[in-house]
């Protein structure tokens, strides 16, 4: 015969004791005005991370792109080294971010001021073209 259990709100059948509950032992609470003190393991961390140099990922992302991509990927490297104790590595990819942006930032700058001379070159030399040509035409 199998045993089924009462159902709620009904007694077991006669004779039978309902099972023991255990009850976690009781909390200890510190007598009033006095609070516990919270027990942590802490270990010390720098304030702040360091400067990732984001702008110099993007303005050599947007001056010379081959250059800024290397930028913005060590830029991101940046926090998560700081978060996980890599300091050392931490600095490392912020001074690369630096380096490259900065690199690309001046790549791109050389080639824009070049790019601006060389079209300076060609209207002159297209005007001075014009102008040769109109004085040789009969009129």
């Amino acid at each position: 015969m199998t045993e089924e259990p009462a159902p709620q709100g009904q007694q077991p059948p006669s004779g039978e004791q309902p099972p023991s509950v255990e009850y976690p032992p009781s909390v200890e609470y510190p007598p009033p005005g006095q609070f516990p003190q919270p027990q942590f393991n802490f270990t010390p961390q720098p304030p702040m991370p360091i400067r990732n140099h984001l702008g110099w990922a993007i303005a050599g992302m947007l001056l010379f792109w081959p250059l800024g991509i290397p930028a913005l990927v060590k830029c991101v490297e940046v926090a998560p080294l700081w978060y996980q104790g890599n300091y050392r590595g931490a600095e490392d990819s912020s001074r690369a971010a630096k380096n490259w942006g900065k690199a690309g930032v001046i790549t791109g700058a050389v080639l824009y001021g070049l790019l601006f001379l060389l079209m300076i070159v060609y209207f002159i030399a297209f005007f001075a073209m014009i102008n040769q040509m109109r004085q040789e035409m009969p009129y």
